[in-house]
């Protein structure tokens, strides 16, 4: 007796008893069907409209009988994070706006849409003025080159004179990596303040009017650039 299998086609588990496994013979137990199918489970479906998943109490389906029983109502709200239409509820707001009016993070969009987000960002800077500082700070150590370049555009910009997207690296690739003053090597594995680090050079100074665009632009150790100044040649 022990070498015999359940009698259920495709069931290859150990015989229990009546000629089931234990699992069938559970589901005899409770239901009077070794498959645990009764005529209430497949004739009798959800009564929320164009849901069309199985009774399982009050009429209902359990994703909706939870529902009920968490939040009162089997139908929840749409949420702030459901699109639709390519809408969404703002949370700040409560409009349904087009998925253009928020910013996109990844493959979604945040909560707010750009006005609101703008004033909730303005408030959490102003009440946390010191959380504020300390992710900046952490930000900016995780991206020297990144934060020279956003310092270099604005310089560029309050002297009113072309500013381009300049990328330090893509300028190092470019020279490979040779300084344009001393026309010598550049290690690439020092960092500032190292003497020898790569650093941006402009051919002519921002200060003289000169663009901040590639072709104004040059690798340069730090040192060469620091003795180079504002001039022409060092």
């Amino acid at each position: 007796m022990s070498n015999r299998t359940c009698i259920i086609d495709g069931c290859e588990k150990k015989f229990l008893a009546r000629g089931w496994c234990s699992a069938h013979y559970t589901r005899w137990k409770r239901t009077s069907d070794p498959l645990g199918l009764t005529p209430r489970q497949v004739t009798e479906f959800c009564t929320i409209p164009e849901c069309g998943k199985p009774h399982y109490a009050h009429g209902l389906c359990s994703a909706h009988v939870t529902n009920l029983q968490r939040h009162g109502s089997p139908i929840l709200p749409r949420r702030s994070s459901d699109v639709v239409d390519g809408k969404k509820i703002c949370l700040g707001c409560k409009e349904d706006l087009p998925t253009s009016e928020f910013h996109r993070t990844g493959a979604s969009w945040v909560a707010r849409c750009k006005p609101c987000q703008a004033v909730h960002t303005k408030a959490y800077r102003a009440t946390r003025p010191e959380i504020v500082r300390a992710q900046a700070r952490v930000s900016a150590a995780r991206r020297p080159l990144q934060r020279r370049d956003t310092a270099r555009k604005r310089r560029a910009a309050l002297r009113l004179v072309k500013v381009e997207d300049v990328e330090s690296i893509a300028v190092f690739d470019r020279d490979g990596w040779v300084c344009g003053i001393c026309e010598t090597g550049i290690p690439r594995v020092t960092v500032w303040p190292h003497p020898q680090s790569p650093s941006l050079d402009h051919v002519i100074a921002i200060s003289l009017g000169g663009d901040h665009s590639y072709s104004n632009t040059q690798a340069a150790h730090l040192a060469c650039n620091m003795s180079k100044g504002a001039r022409l040649t060092a």
